[in-house]
């Protein structure tokens, strides 16, 4: 008789702790689905405050009627509600710049062209570390580092055409809201003050 209420006893007991282990599993779950929500949450709320300040941007180069970058410095501190930036401006110039993509239709001279087709495939390359990427293969294919002295001519901007009056300018900035870090890179044109209709590059960096 004590030993099936022993018996008992111990499977009572490994019960208790097969629930306590679910528990503490699920737990451990909901916590880190908890904070994967909340992470893909800052992101996407940095996704529009960056959308916001290129807006705010712009409007700047609006409001002052500046049509070209002859009058400004390289760089100037910005400020959008609580942020501070720098924003670092160039002219852009896409006369010898190649897209990467499917239709590629022309390359460097000593670059491969098929091989690049064949490392761009059917990528639909819409970011400055996708064309990264595509180069770095190139190069581990090869064993080639040419292709990497003239990586600022691959770009996953469209081709733009240069109209009378067009002045394209490039902006770069680095932003970090509440430990999230993203390097931002947009084109707009100083001719009407548009940004240019393209998937701006955001490359994200979460502090640890």
């Amino acid at each position: 008789m004590r030993i099936k209420k022993g018996i008992v006893l111990f499977v009572t007991i490994l019960f208790i702790l097969a629930i306590s282990v679910l528990i503490v599993k699920n737990l451990e779950i909901t916590d880190q689905f908890i904070s994967l929500s909340s992470k893909n949450s800052n992101i996407k709320q940095l996704e529009l405050t960056i959308k916001d300040v290129n807006s705010e941007i712009v409007t700047m180069f609006r409001t002052k009627q500046i049509k070209n970058l002859l009058d400004i410095p390289e760089y100037i501190p910005f400020e959008y509600g609580n942020i501070d930036v720098t924003i670092y401006l160039t002219e852009y110039d896409n006369t010898n710049s190649y897209k990467l993509d499917r239709n590629l239709s022309s390359v460097p001279e000593d670059i491969d062209k098929s091989l690049l087709l064949n490392i761009i495939s059917d990528k639909n390359i819409s970011n400055q570390k996708q064309v990264d990427y595509i180069l770095d293969e190139y190069v581990k294919k090869t064993n080639d580092y040419q292709i990497l002295k003239i990586s600022n001519q691959f770009t996953y901007y469209p081709k733009l055409i240069q109209e009378p009056q067009d002045y394209y300018v490039s902006c770069r900035y680095d932003i970090d809201i509440d430990g999230l870090q993203a390097n931002v890179f947009f084109i707009f044109n100083l001719k009407d003050y548009k940004i240019i209709p393209a998937p701006f590059k955001i490359d994200i960096n979460i502090k640890r």
